[in-house]
């Protein structure tokens, strides 16, 4: 909104993806704008202890998205 309309075409060179931002939302003001929350995927994992579900290997898939699942949004319930 402050950026003169005289400088628009340098604007669009140097970074496009503002332009494909604004049409994709409709070039909506940012405090109009409403973020939904991020869906949170709920694992329960039950009675684990007897199996190899955590094993030393370094490439487990499960200890990988254990460790990671803030970034995944999973949340992990480990029952015993």
């Amino acid at each position: 909104m402050k950026t003169p309309e005289s400088k628009y075409e340098q604007l669009y060179d140097e970074e496009p993806e503002i332009f494909n931002l604004l049409e994709e939302y409709e070039y909506i003001h940012p405090k109009d704008f409403k973020h939904e929350q991020p869906k949170v995927n709920i694992i329960i994992l039950d009675d684990l202890l007897g199996i190899d579900a955590f094993t030393k290997k370094r490439n487990s898939v499960l200890t990988n998205a254990m460790i990671k699942n803030r970034h995944m949004q999973i949340c992990f319930a480990v029952l015993v």
